[in-house]
Formats: structure tokens, sequence, C-alpha cells
């Protein structure tokens, strides 16, 4: 589709924009677990009654959609795209352009030792 536009396949932009594309949807699938998380990490027990607001995080989620619908486990999507999306994007962007496969990245002390592999493939 962005070929049809005039950009080179596996251009600069056509990666890009693939890389955009896969942050966006790493976001939306990954935010419903993480909201169910953060509700189970934050629940205090009821003063009066001491039960705790939910039993599972199965019953987090079950509750939750009853209460809000299925929109509420996208509250504060812009903020945990902003922070989740450069991750995809990175490990697209670096696999599509450096053609090694150093997706797996988890901290900037190993990126120094994974650039210079990627910089020095054999490929």
């Amino acid at each position: 589709m962005i070929e049809d536009m005039g950009f080179a396949k596996g251009g600069n932009v056509s990666v890009i924009g693939a890389a955009m594309i896969a942050g966006f949807f790493a976001s939306a699938c990954s935010l419903p677990f993480d909201y169910v998380k953060t509700q189970i990490q934050k629940m205090k027990p009821d003063p009066v009654t001491g039960e705790l607001p939910f039993k599972s995080p199965i019953d987090c989620a079950m509750k939750t959609l009853r209460a809000g619908g299925p929109l509420k486990f996208y509250t504060g999507f812009p903020t945990y795209f902003v922070r989740i999306a450069p991750h995809g994007m990175k490990g697209t962007f670096c696999d599509d352009v450096c053609g090694c496969c150093i997706t797996w990245l988890t901290s900037l002390t190993q990126l120094s030792s994974h650039l210079y592999w990627c910089l020095h493939c054999p490929r």
C-alpha cells in the first residue's frame, strides 16, 4: 500500500511506517492485560468487611467489563502507547534494517554490544 504512494519497497519510510503500526498493535493488544494487572496490584481490602474487591484476574476482568464496557480496558491508552510503542518500533526497525534478530534487547547496557554485533553482522 505504501509502495503505491511512491515510496520504495523496503525503504526507510516503509520500515518506519511498519514499525509504527507494530508499536500501535503491541500497545493495543497488551493494554487490557496490563490494566487488569494494575487493578489487582492496587486493590485494597474493604475497611468494613475486609474483603478484597477481586478474587482473581478473571474476576477483575469480568467486573470491569460489566461496569465500564470493553473500552474501560483502554483507559490511559495514549500514555501507554507512548511508553510501550517505542519497544515494538525499535524491534521492528532494527530487525528489518540490520537483518539481525535483536528484538530481545532488554536494557541499555546490552544495547552497545548488540548494536556492535548488528553493525558487524556477516550478512
